[in-house]
């Protein structure tokens, strides 16, 4: 990757310097955003593969499309991809929900809180999946984006981002250079998880094993009485954890009934509990009103345990 021999200003403050023989065009003048979509007098028994925006993170296409019957779909069930499309989702943009289509299906349909990108003929199908893929393409639509809890950019402000064109030639050997690199790291990254569950199965062998058995391997043993547990040390004994905890059930709380008279604390959901993990980023936790009853009772204190149900 060898510095190109000039460089010149882009004219977009975000985007910086560019080659010289690079131009910047919003990504509407090279593409057509939405193309086609299913309407409604749509045959409802026409069968079809549906992705919704559970299906796609930022690595792609995380899991199969859902064959459905249009009748059944949900209403966002619209939009129709075809062979070299891109999609990047418009609504909850922090997801970074975006994925290349080199082949498609027969009635590939993806919902609405998705964008469809068709490249023009001047741009490399798997170049433009590139382009907006990238972090300064996902910077921009994120600080367009509108809404607290639930950002969203509409189609035509996306259209008007611009993104960088090299000539065609150079857009095809990017793209191959990426597809090449991105395949390594890819299995790199495949390799190390599973590894990550390996050890995980581990670990959770090695707690059983410890809370279940004890730490001596040689300790006299007996029947605990309950099927799924088995045998414990014969000094143990087995009883309920009601005995031993102070067991509150959590509260769903309705933000729309907040008065600004309440105590604001954060609120943690079963989302945010992962792995023995509080997961804290700011786009998952929610400030919430409190009366001071539900704060003295549902407040978390040190040493607490959460389960999720």
């Amino acid at each position: 990757m060898k510095p190109y021999p000039a460089y010149k200003d882009s004219g977009v403050e975000w985007i910086g310097k560019i080659p010289e023989h690079w131009e910047i065009s919003p990504l509407k003048f090279q593409s057509e955003i939405n193309r086609e979509s299913l309407p409604e007098i749509t045959d409802p028994d026409l069968l079809m593969s549906y992705i919704d925006i559970g299906n796609v993170n930022g690595n792609g296409l995380i899991s199969p499309p859902k064959v459905m019957r249009f009748g059944d779909s949900p209403s966002r069930a619209r939009r129709i991809i075809q062979e070299s499309d891109s999609i990047i989702s418009t609504v909850r943009t922090y997801l970074k929900a975006i994925a290349y289509f080199p082949k498609t299906q027969n009635n590939l349909i993806v919902s609405t809180g998705f964008a469809t990108i068709t490249p023009s003929e001047s741009i490399h199908p798997k170049y433009m999946h590139y382009a907006i893929s990238s972090e300064k393409f996902i910077d921009s639509v994120s600080s367009r984006s509108t809404g607290v809890s639930y950002p969203a950019i509409t189609s035509t402000e996306l259209g008007s981002i611009p993104i960088w064109i090299p000539s065609i030639s150079e857009q095809r050997i990017i793209a191959n250079f990426l597809d090449q690199k991105t395949s390594l790291i890819d299995r790199a990254i495949a390799a190390r998880e599973r590894k990550i569950k390996l050890l995980q199965e581990y670990r959770t062998a090695l707690i059983n094993q410890a809370v279940t058995k004890g730490l001596d391997p040689d300790v006299p043993m007996k029947d605990s009485g309950i099927e799924w547990l088995g045998e414990i040390p014969a000094h143990w004994e087995a009883s309920s954890a009601r005995y031993y905890y102070d067991i509150k059930l959590g509260k769903m709380l309705n933000s729309s009934k907040q008065n600004g008279e309440g105590i604001r604390k954060k609120y943690l959901r079963a989302a945010n509990i992962h792995w023995n993990k509080v997961l804290v980023d700011d786009y998952m936790v929610n400030e919430m009103e409190f009366t001071e009853n539900q704060f003295i009772r549902y407040r978390l204190q040190e040493d607490d345990l959460l389960i999720t149900e």
